[in-house]
């Protein structure tokens, strides 16, 4: 097999792990920021400072999840050709 399909499935792995672990934090994430929304609608009692940095944090997993999966959806087609 070339070193080249090697290495690209090597990394490809790597990639498929590193979005399993994005995907369960932000499910964490998700999960701290709807506990941080007050049940009956009453958003007056938000902790501001704490929804944001989750909300942020979320926000950014997501970001960097949907990155990794358009590298993996090409590296899976250059793969399988």
């Amino acid at each position: 097999m070339n070193q080249e399909i090697m290495i690209l499935k090597g990394q490809l792995a790597d990639d498929k792990k590193r979005f399993n672990e994005l995907k369960i934090k932000a499910l964490g994430t998700q999960s701290i920021v709807r506990q941080l929304i007050p049940p009956y609608g009453d958003l007056l009692k938000i902790e501001e400072e704490k929804f944001l940095v989750y909300s942020k944090e979320l926000s950014e997993t997501i970001k960097e999840m949907k990155e990794l999966q358009l590298k993996i959806t090409e590296m899976e087609r250059d793969l399988n050709g």
